[in-house]
């Protein structure tokens, strides 16, 4: 994410941390390809839509698991 245009716009960042130790297993299951998350990331959208992303993953009657914005 360029850090100028969040600190030009006062956009607000937020990490979500799991269990620390939870990362390594996750990352090699899915790198023996035992896990497809692909499915799991139901919407994607342009940065410029960006306000239609969050609202999208607000609203439960839009059915979204994991909303993506793209930068690019």
């Amino acid at each position: 994410m360029p850090f100028m245009h969040l600190s030009a716009n006062e956009i607000d960042v937020r990490w979500q941390y799991r269990y620390a130790n939870q990362y390594p297993k996750a990352i090699r299951l899915v790198s023996a390809g035992l896990l497809n998350l692909k499915p799991l990331v139901t919407h994607r959208y342009p940065l410029e839509q960006g306000i239609e992303a969050f609202e999208t993953a607000n609203d439960i009657t839009r059915g979204s698991i994991k909303v993506q914005i793209l930068d690019g």
